[in-house]
């Protein structure tokens, strides 16, 4: 049994002898030791029952520190042959604890009825997991992973397979947690890992053997035994197994496991029962074992479950923090995406891998040269942001396959559209998830969590805990189910597509993912209190709406009559808007949306589409004209001034914006902007009035009777020879707010350059716009000719008495921060 050595020696050798024996008990085998058979003393003796009747097995147990060498073996031989020539034995094996020598193992194999082999190898026979590791490898195969397959690296940038490798070899290392967000390929790393280390314990009888748990396949076992018995009764040909037996190998160090998605497995759970299911798992983590867990960061809705799960940290109602009883602490390990040259080496494998898949069956050949041409496509600049995430370029890749859509003639909402609904697919398919959620009701919450997340501007306190109830129950309105707030959070977050950042906040990890999200909850809850009559709600959301977000709803609405007459309705946030501070985001994104409404919308005079004729003319959102057809739209808008008096504002106004920037527009327009906003009979009126009243008394035009000439008497002066009428355009913009309180949130009147502050055009050419009769301009001419008859003709002006807020928001909705009106004393007029 042992070497010659002392006490000590034949001690240990026994308790090496007692170790073999127990494992073949823990198999279910009777065993003996020390026992007397003919002339030999034997360590081991056990019977099992085959088909044809039992058959006696004897053991020799050699605990040598060094190699087991040819001598031993002939030993071995010589005696154990002897029993079995005498029919004592049908087999003896001779089990050394270290390796054996190949010349020693040669002789003993070649005897009838002998074998020799390591004790990892015995270990392995006792559990038959060969036909379990071969089944692992042809499923790895039979999905081509290996093609495709992308090593994953750690937030550190450390590969992950060398990073669990090394721990594999670590004596009592901790459990390792691998935590990452949705789709980074966890589940294709543990797949990958389990190939990887059964193909090396095939080859080499003493390694660790890969035991893969897909917890949310088998969410419906509760304890160890059931899950492990699923597992391995599942799979072909696993002889011999019981738990006792595998708790015992597992302590020895023979096993790996891997238990993956745990965030599946939680499904419908609280955090105490997580908690002991996550306990339940870890009655593994004894002596010499190696357990892994994967899953996603969504499963912690806060920092206290991630310690209670991950860290096995508790607190006690006294506020202490304590180790958890029962288990240990795991090691954490996060995944970073894909970098760009990963990504498309995933693409470059993985899309000959689909397409090829695709049209087998149909009938039709691979066309080998349509997918070297579509591949090209997706290694295009167009799509590296949505590549970064192995889930993302797996579901870009699948959604190529279809040879009828160029992807190029794709547009990004259409691609979007497919794009989620495979995403969210994939979570319902998961069996770990509530199948009563359905793929609506998991993409209404998505978008709406999306939305109240963009609401919060990247707030850095936002977590999954603090997700309003609200939001969950709405997206499940329509479904029975017994989950009451915290519960129902739970179960949707978890198969959300938003991630964790390090302090425990959450987002979405693809930005224009989430504003795809907006969009469509924008289009689905029919915008945000368009109907109200306090717009307050819908001027806030306006400020939400980013260019991206903007493009997904126009495109939209472009492509679905459906979607076009809800957004159709939004167009009634500018009626009877009277605000300043409108976001300028908002603004931008319906004057893109306005051509596809032009007929609709050709009737629609309030002030602010005044202006949104001319910024969807100009395709931007800017007072600067860009296009000529903003020139021309800018002078179709001289017909507002002789509107009503909103009308008139709004066009002054936009004038006046438009004039303060440098362009040769105002070159062109200026007198006959001028002729236009000057009203001849109310100007002619206005003199003959001056005339009547006498020489000492000023003649005062009030705001309600003549806006347009009480605009002009504060903001213009008349100089110079030859006579020129000069406008301060700030002045005109101040006063004709006055009548229309509009503008945007960003707008600064210091910003307009003083040599852009003021234009000017000759009283002659304007003589000329007018086209009246020469007698009727006689009547007018004083006004610019006889500066005592023009001094006398002066606006009467605003007191205000109090403040009026045009801009203050209704009590439940959020303000967005705005210009505030300031009115500055009146000086002596220039006139």
């Amino acid at each position: 049994m042992s070497r010659p050595g002392g006490q000590n020696t034949i001690e240990k050798g026994n308790a090496f002898r007692d170790l073999v024996a127990s494992m073949l008990e823990s198999a279910s085998f009777i065993a003996e030791t020390e026992t007397r058979e003919n002339f030999k003393k034997v360590d081991v003796r056990w019977r099992r029952e085959d088909l044809d009747g039992p058959l006696r097995y004897f053991v020799e147990a050699k605990d040598y520190e060094g190699t087991l060498g040819l001598a031993e073996c002939r030993e071995f031989v010589s005696d154990y042959g002897a029993l079995i020539e005498s029919n004592d034995a049908d087999r003896a094996w001779l089990i050394s604890k270290g390796p054996i020598s190949p010349d020693g193992r040669a002789l003993v194999d070649a005897k009838r009825g002998c074998k020799a082999m390591t004790f990892a190898e015995f270990q392995r026979r006792l559990l038959g997991l060969d036909s379990y590791l071969h089944d692992l490898i042809a499923s790895f195969d039979a999905e081509q992973i290996a093609d495709w397959y992308i090593p994953l690296h750690t937030d550190d940038d450390a590969d992950l397979e060398r990073v669990v490798r090394k721990w594999i070899e670590e004596a009592d290392a901790l459990p390792i947690a691998i935590v990452a967000g949705y789709g980074k390929g966890k589940s294709t790393f543990a797949r990958h890992l389990a190939s990887v280390l059964a193909r090396e314990a095939l080859k080499e009888p003493s390694l660790r053997v890969p035991v893969l748990v897909p917890l949310g396949d088998i969410v419906d076992e509760q304890s160890l035994e059931g899950l492990l018995g699923k597992v391995f009764t599942t799979r072909p040909g696993v002889r011999g197994y019981n738990f006792g037996l595998f708790e015992k190998l597992n302590k020895a160090g023979r096993y790996v496991v891997i238990f993956d998605g745990f965030d599946e497995m939680k499904h419908g759970m609280t955090l105490a029962r997580f908690e002991a299911n996550i306990t339940e798992l870890m009655r593994l983590d004894k002596n010499a074992a190696k357990i892994i867990i994967l899953g996603r960061d969504t499963a912690f809705q806060d920092d206290y479950e991630f310690k209670s799960i991950i860290q096995g940290r508790q607190i006690t109602a006294g506020g202490q923090e304590i180790a958890a009883r029962g288990r240990r602490a795991f090691r954490e390990l996060t995944v970073r995406n894909f970098t760009a040259s990963e990504a498309r080496r995933f693409v470059k494998s993985f899309f000959p891998v689909v397409a090829r898949e695709a049209v087998r069956g149909s009938g039709k050949p691979v066309d080998e040269a349509w997918i070297a041409t579509r591949l090209a496509e997706l290694l295009s600049d167009a799509f590296d942001e949505l590549l970064k995430r192995p889930v993302h370029a797996q579901m870009l890749c699948q959604i190529a396959t279809d040879p009828s859509q160029s992807l190029t003639d794709l547009s990004k909402y259409r691609l979007f559209d497919r794009f989620v609904h495979f995403l969210i697919d994939r979570e319902v398919n998961k069996r770990g998830r509530d199948p009563h959620f359905s793929l609506e009701v998991r993409r209404n919450f998505n978008r709406a969590l999306a939305f109240w997340l963009w609401e919060q501007g990247g707030v850095s306190t936002v977590t999954l805990a603090s997700v309003p109830a609200e939001i969950c129950r709405q997206a499940t309105s329509d479904v029975r189910h017994d989950y009451d707030d915290t519960a129902l959070r739970k179960e949707l977050t978890a198969g959300c597509l938003i991630e964790k950042g390090a302090t425990g906040t959450i987002y979405f990890g693809h930005r224009s993912l989430q504003e795809f999200l907006v969009a469509e909850h924008l289009i689905a809850t029919d915008f945000n209190g368009v109907s109200s009559e306090d717009k307050s709600a819908a001027v806030w959301t306006l400020a939400l709406i980013t260019p991206e977000i903007g493009s997904f709803i126009v495109e939209a609405a472009n492509s679905a009559s459906q979607v076009s007459e809800a957004v159709l309705m939004w167009f009634d946030i500018l009626k009877d808007l009277r605000r300043r501070g409108v976001p300028r985001s908002g603004v931008r994104f319906l004057s893109e949306l306005y051509p596809l409404f032009s007929e609709s919308l050709a009737r629609a005079h309030d002030p602010w589409f005044i202006w949104l004729r001319y910024f969807a003319a100009n395709k931007a959102a800017e007072f600067a004209p860009k296009t000529s057809a903003a020139a021309e739209q800018l002078a179709a808008s001289f017909r507002y001034l002789a509107g009503n008096r909103e009308q008139q504002a709004a066009a002054l106004m936009l004038f006046a914006e438009v004039f303060a920037r440098h362009s040769d527009v105002r070159g062109k327009l200026a007198t006959q902007f001028i002729a236009k906003w000057l009203d001849p009979g109310g100007l002619r009126a206005a003199v003959q009035t001056a005339r009547e009243i006498g020489r000492n008394k000023p003649h005062y035009i009030p705001i309600d009777d003549n806006f347009p000439l009480w605009c002009f008497l504060h903001a213009a002066k008349v100089e110079g020879n030859p006579l020129r009428v000069t406008i301060d355009l700030v002045e005109l913009r101040k006063r004709a707010g006055f009548a229309m309180p509009m503008g945007f949130a960003d707008e600064q009147d210091e910003n307009v350059p003083e040599d852009a502050r003021y234009f000017s055009a000759q009283v002659q050419p304007i003589y000329r716009s007018w086209g009246v009769r020469e007698s009727e301009l006689d009547k007018i001419r004083p006004f610019f000719t006889d500066e005592k008859v023009r001094g006398r003709i002066l606006p009467l002006e605003v007191v205000r008495t109090a403040r009026e807020d045009f801009d203050k928001p209704a009590a439940s909705a959020k303000s967005v921060k705005k210009a505030t009106l300031k009115l500055k004393r009146r000086s002596p007029p220039h006139l």
